[in-house]
């Protein structure tokens, strides 16, 4: 949640500031899993074997995992809290652009979930019905029409992992007094960086603690710094910052 969301003590705010966080580290750990179905969908599409891709099994193991749980995440925050700790009076003095990226990550993840929901009964049918079709008229052209739906599933799937990826980039840099979400973010570099590319941890650090009187020169080394001043659990710090 936003700065004054996730400041002070308490179960509640403990738990909303675990939330985001492993909403954070689901997101990307999904993001990059369905970069490889679609990579792995366009190569079996182009050698024309998406019937014996396999590729079910592992949509259905995305959307029943990381996917539902990301839905379910995303309402808890962005729609059960949010609603809870931001009445009229708090709403009003809210930054428009950040409420609007609330509602844009629950909408991008809340979709992309039901599009993986039809992309997996596509996948479904491509994989158990394309071996008995060939030749057979009305059955081919469904067959056909029904591949040609899961490619367009695939892609707006990808869209919306992008989309709700860059709203999550803005929303999260309200959240410099969430010292669980910057030592997640500290243990999950790599992932990190595969989403947002080279280098952008550097540049994440910076804005989440922009404004903190922190030791080191980088923003990595002030995020560890941080993480050790706050947190209890330090298990998976880089070696550097360690």
């Amino acid at each position: 949640m936003a700065r004054e969301e996730l400041a002070g003590d308490g179960f509640e705010n403990r738990r909303r500031k675990e939330a985001l966080a492993f909403l954070v580290v689901k997101f990307l750990q999904a993001f990059l899993g369905f970069r490889e179905i679609r990579q792995a969908f366009l190569e079996a599409t182009r050698a024309n074997q998406l019937a014996t891709s396999g590729l079910f099994e592992r949509v259905k193991d995305l959307e029943e995992g990381l996917a539902f749980d990301l839905k379910e995440k995303a309402h808890y925050l962005f729609r059960t809290v949010w609603r809870q700790t931001n009445g009229p009076r708090a709403a009003a003095s809210r930054p428009t652009s950040l409420a609007a990226e609330a509602r844009s990550i629950d909408s991008y993840v809340g979709t992309g979930f039901h599009v993986l929901l039809i992309l997996r009964e596509s996948l479904y049918q491509i994989e158990h019905y394309a071996p008995d079709i060939e030749g057979q008229g009305e059955s081919e052209r469904l067959y056909e029409e029904t591949k040609g739906l899961a490619s367009r599933m695939v892609e707006r799937c990808d869209e919306l992992f992008a989309s709700a990826a860059q709203a999550l980039r803005l929303f999260i840099t309200s959240a410099g007094d969430n010292e669980v979400l910057v030592l997640n973010l500290l243990q999950n570099i790599e992932p990190l960086e595969k989403v947002y590319g080279p280098g952008s941890a550097e540049g994440i650090f910076c804005d989440l603690l922009k404004g903190k009187r922190l030791a080191g020169k980088t923003g990595t080394e002030k995020a560890a710094v941080y993480a050790r001043t706050k947190c209890g659990n330090i298990t998976g710090l880089p070696a550097q910052s360690a």
